[in-house]
């Protein structure tokens, strides 16, 4: 992991966070094979599914990360005063909360709130990623380890328990538009062209790196026709209008939410368009590059890049990668098994998280240094596809027993890997941070009860209320 995001945790901590990590992850795998522990989930009642739900979000509230600076103290200072729109490049449905947050804002800080607000997101992440194992397993029994796959890592466990940047509203599209293309894929009658187009929509500007979603959407909607209607392009014209109203639907709820305005009008809309689809070129421009357009490509061939790329990742949870670089390098030798990922390929599900992987990796690894292990959390969200990839080719392939054994042994790693990491980055007392005396008080004071910030005080902090659309 990056050396200067490790703080001086007392080397017992560090120890016993990994041990822990590994009963947890021997313990689940142990239990799974005994009791099929994704077959109970299944098997309980609504009733019983919510307390385990609260449960486990009491877990991640008491595991919740304490130490903030940076974007994450902007933004609760912006919550606190009042403000709604502050920073025009944040477009990841954060002005929606903040509306609110208004009713609420007599009865809690806005640093509870968004840790609320962000543990009940990621325990609907968690449902939808159940959900997603179940249809991609196709009846047949979820492994213990494809679940610890989808959810043991430290970018995961950032996203669930709190963390107070901007990136849960942007990976809970990403999740969800992962569920609604599984279950697309394999033609579930309750997820057709219209409710696909409309999941897709909405996902896709929660944030600029989600844009990629609608165009895969697209792809996999349009593989869908090729696949089912062959009687010409007449009989394939109605459903590609009812996924693109869907879509557009969708587009518009999710501007709706990023502007924080409930009917914009078309010009509002256009204007907002325009600036969003223009904040990936100018944020490359003055903050990554700094110089030429091609000088992030320079800098990506160097070796200190790639150190700090492997560094960055460490903190997303690389062992769903390492498992997908070896399922790779057995493809090359294995023809059977080539066979069998051409046959698995064919709805369209796996090509699709293949490409999404792809894009976060070459997007990530570009990336200059003056975005990198300083905005580590930046692709955070990128671990979910990456992992659930993992998960989706380990249910499919634990028939064969190396796999499975490769499967296993790396998903218990990545279960000590998960907490070991995430003890580091978050120490719950403020001298086990690593921090200087005089910041101390700063980084931890809004984790707990506050007074709200005047609007004044705010602004002071250079946070104000801004138009970013004209």
């Amino acid at each position: 992991m990056p050396r200067s995001l490790t703080h001086d945790l007392p080397a017992q901590i560090r120890w016993a966070t990994g041990l822990v990590g590994l009963a947890l992850g021997v313990g689940f795998l142990w239990f799974d094979r005994k009791l099929d522990l994704t077959g109970v989930w299944v098997r309980l009642p609504l009733w019983g599914r919510v307390v385990a739900l609260a449960a486990f979000a009491c877990v991640l509230f008491l595991i919740r990360p304490r130490l903030h600076w940076g974007d994450s103290a902007a933004l609760v200072s912006a919550l606190d005063g009042g403000v709604h729109r502050w920073n025009p490049r944040w477009l990841t449905g954060m002005v929606g909360l903040a509306y609110v947050f208004d009713p609420l804002r007599a009865t809690m800080s806005g640093t509870l709130f968004l840790t609320l607000a962000y543990i009940g997101l990621g325990c609907l992440d968690l449902v939808l990623l159940m959900a997603t194992l179940r249809i991609v397993s196709d009846g047949r029994k979820v492994p213990g380890a494809a679940v610890l796959f989808a959810i043991a890592s430290p970018a995961t466990l950032f996203l669930m328990s709190g963390y107070l940047e901007i990136y849960a509203m942007p990976q809970f599209g990403i999740v969800a538009f992962l569920w609604a293309a599984a279950a697309f894929s394999v033609r579930r009658p309750w997820m057709g062209f219209p409710s696909f187009g409309l999941v897709g929509g909405l996902a896709t500007m929660l944030y600029v790196g989600n844009m990629i979603l609608l165009p895969l959407g697209t792809a996999l909607m349009g593989a869908r026709l090729l696949a089912e209607f062959d009687q010409g392009w007449k009989a394939r014209l109605r459903p590609a209008i009812e996924f693109g109203a869907g879509a557009l639907l969708g587009l518009y709820a999710s501007l709706c939410l990023v502007i924080g305005e409930f009917l914009p009008g078309v010009g509002r809309l256009v204007a907002a368009v325009s600036s969003i689809l223009s904040e990936p070129g100018l944020v490359l421009r003055n903050e990554a590059s700094g110089a030429a357009w091609y000088s992030p490509l320079a800098d990506s061939l160097t070796p200190t890049r790639a150190r700090e790329y492997a560094e960055v990742w460490s903190l997303y949870g690389f062992f769903g990668l390492l498992f997908l670089l070896t399922l790779a390098s057995m493809l090359i030798v294995d023809t059977p098994l080539r066979r069998w990922a051409l046959r698995a390929s064919a709805d369209g599900f796996l090509p699709m998280l293949a490409g999404l992987i792809t894009t976060h990796l070459v997007a990530s690894y570009f990336k200059s240094r003056p975005m990198g292990w300083r905005d580590w959390d930046l692709f955070t969200y990128a671990v979910y596809p990456v992992n659930l990839l993992a998960a989706c080719l380990l249910m499919r392939l634990q028939q064969v027993p190396i796999v499975e054994a490769v499967g296993r042994t790396l998903s218990i790693c990545g279960s000590v890997w998960c907490l070991m990491v995430y003890a580091y980055l978050n120490p719950v007392r403020p001298e086990w941070g690593g921090l200087p005396l005089r910041k101390r008080v700063s980084a931890f004071e809004s984790y707990c009860p506050m007074s709200r910030v005047p609007a004044s005080d705010a602004e002071s902090r250079g946070i104000r209320e801004t138009s970013p659309f004209p």
